[in-house]
């Protein structure tokens, strides 16, 4: 059976979906890489998916399932993968309306360049930034 949904968790090669008809309802579903990745891409995604993703999947049982496909991103937040060479990124999330960026006074103590990473990272995604 198809479902559409949002990936709400990664893990390696497998990614919880909550169902768009059941929002209570979740399946952790794999993926296959070389049916959904884009390969033509000048950048190549460290995963096929991130929290936020809309997909489409094929369940096999009532909480198992496979990612046939992934929709086309709104925006995502995104930065190069950690440790490697050439042109990888690691999205952290996607499809983001808001967000909210908090920071403390002390312990840890206040990071004006953290806050100004976050607001450079929104404002390149078209993301609304929200500072608390």
């Amino acid at each position: 059976m198809k479902y559409t949904g949002v990936v709400g968790e990664v893990f390696p090669k497998m990614a919880n979906v909550i169902l768009d008809e059941d929002e209570s309802r979740r399946l952790l579903c794999t993926y296959r890489r070389g049916q959904i990745v884009d390969r033509d891409a000048e950048w190549r995604e460290r995963a096929p998916v991130a929290p936020g993703d809309r997909v489409q999947i094929h369940a096999y049982g009532s909480k198992d399932g496979v990612i046939e496909e992934v929709f086309p991103r709104t925006n995502s937040i995104a930065r190069r993968a950690p440790g490697r060479e050439g042109k990888l990124l690691h999205t952290i999330a996607a499809n983001v309306d808001f967000v909210v960026v908090t920071a403390s006074l002390h312990d840890p103590d206040f990071s004006p360049g953290l806050i100004d990473r976050f607001l450079i990272a929104t404002t390149t995604a078209q993301i609304v930034p929200i500072i608390v």
